[in-house]
């Protein structure tokens, strides 16, 4: 696989996954927090703070064009998450703050070198293309993959669900040896 097969399959993987945790993930959260909102902002506020203190304090290797290591650190804690999730369970509300900043050093590690890898490896030339083929391989997952989800959380809980998309985390890992 050529690298810009391999940009395309995570890509592919990664929005798989965003399905899962930003269409379903909030639902859960508001189920196990008794549908209480303060929670879900302590979330999401620690999340983005995390997610620009990883952007600053990695700059520096991106600029020596360190970039390969950092993009395979962030689905690594990618894979972290999810196994806090399905370990914490219903007492995520008592740890929201570790999920929070480990989803966002995660989120820092993966997006940060991954736009900078687009960049490189997909030509100016091929660029329209290779972008047009991924949105449209996403749109098409982003009106499935709910479909299904919502088929198969209907017989699976959230927890057991997530051990299919922790394998899609393996799976991602493995393709960015390529």
């Amino acid at each position: 696989m050529n690298e810009k097969g391999t940009i395309f399959t995570i890509d592919i993987l990664k929005n798989i996954v965003g399905v899962y945790f930003n269409t379903f993930f909030v639902f859960y959260f508001f189920q196990v927090c008794n549908y209480e909102v303060l929670p879900l902002a302590k979330y999401y506020l620690t999340l983005y703070l995390f997610i620009g203190i990883t952007f600053f304090l990695i700059k520096r290797p991106m600029k020596k064009n360190v970039k390969v290591p950092y993009f395979r650190i962030g689905i690594a804690l990618q894979a972290l998450y999810i196994s806090l999730i399905m370990l914490l369970n219903d007492k995520i509300p008592e740890y929201v703050y570790l999920v929070a900043i480990v989803k966002g050093v995660a989120d820092g590690f993966y997006h940060f070198p991954k736009n900078l890898l687009n960049s490189e490896k997909v030509t100016n030339d091929g660029r329209q293309k290779f972008e047009g083929i991924v949105n449209i391989v996403n749109k098409i997952v982003s009106v499935v993959m709910p479909i299904l989800l919502g088929i198969v959380l209907s017989y699976f809980t959230y927890v057991q669900t997530g051990k299919i998309f922790f394998m899609c985390f393996i799976l991602m890992f493995i393709v960015a040896f390529n």
